[in-house]
């Protein structure tokens, strides 16, 4: 693994040096160094899901799963009754995607804090940018095996995958990064940042990629709007995931996978549109 590499030279170097030319008294702390611009972090895009984005693009922008991606490749309902196997499918598949698209925006934010600190090295900026993708893959690869267990309801296979949750190791010395950098970079995103006043309204209007074009977009709209609010919290619940994560303690990478694990739990529980102007649609969606 990446963090297995990573190597502190960067660190031990300059700190060698300063031990070998500084005066015998204690000399007065630096001070801390600026907050990245605003201008750099206005080149990563608005926070996906957030209501950031949705002002700035003016309605929710939801992106889709591969298999929801393109009008001729959405999956159809096997049946009518099948609605509610289809939907918790579909937010076993979305799951991992909103967990992918929020954490690769906070991961170019965190990059742009990284490259505007000019107290580090470049070596130094490469191993924390490094020990930072490190945690968003294994944060995206352990959603991606968990959802999917819980949306098919097989819950034998979901206890079977928690023991797997503790066995993550703490991370080295060297993959730890500095809280102050994580706060420059997300910490101003807030979970309430992602609280969208009336979400059924914004994804029943919202952008979905391809499937307003199939025959069953409507359906799957539907559904998304009616389960708004789980999307939500998940893309929330990336910036604590993280901090935990790097809090340093021995079970932080645990603990942050074990969020993971109880946030696709919610698979499970997802319903088919209740609503009585939705009801109907599940026959735009059968084969």
């Amino acid at each position: 693994m990446i963090r297995a590499f990573l190597i502190c030279f960067a660190f031990a170097f300059p700190t060698l040096a300063w031990a070998q030319t500084a005066p015998a008294i204690s000399a007065a702390p630096a001070a801390p160094a600026a907050p990245a611009a605003p201008a750099a972090l206005s080149q990563c895009p608005p926070v996906p899901f957030s209501v950031e984005a949705m002002e700035l693009e003016g309605r929710v922008s939801v992106k889709m799963p591969p298999a929801f991606e393109k009008a001729d490749s959405i999956p159809k309902l096997a049946n009518v009754n099948a609605g509610a196997e289809y939907v918790r499918t579909m937010y076993g598949a979305m799951g991992p995607t909103v967990i992918r698209t929020v954490l690769e925006n906070y991961a170019c934010r965190f990059g742009k804090v990284i490259d505007e600190e000019k107290t580090l090295t470049q070596a130094s900026r490469e191993t924390y940018k490094a020990a930072f993708q490190e945690a968003v893959d294994e944060i995206i690869a352990a959603g991606s095996n968990y959802f999917p267990a819980y949306a098919s309801q097989k819950f034998d296979v979901a206890i079977r995958m928690r023991p797997t949750v503790a066995a993550f190791p703490a991370l080295a010395p060297e993959a730890q990064i500095p809280q102050l950098y994580l706060q420059r970079a997300y910490g101003g995103i807030a979970d309430n940042s992602f609280l969208i006043a009336n979400t059924y309204t914004g994804y029943v209007n919202g952008t979905f990629g391809g499937i307003e074009a199939s025959a069953c977009g409507r359906y799957i709209r539907a559904a998304l709007a009616e389960n708004a609010y789980i999307v939500q919290r998940l893309a929330a619940s990336m910036r604590s995931t993280l901090n935990i994560y790097f809090s340093n303690k021995p079970t932080s990478v645990k603990s942050a996978m074990t969020v993971i694990y109880a946030e696709a739990a919610s698979a499970a529980s997802v319903t088919v549109p209740a609503k009585i102007e939705n009801k109907p649609l599940a026959g735009f969606c059968a084969s």
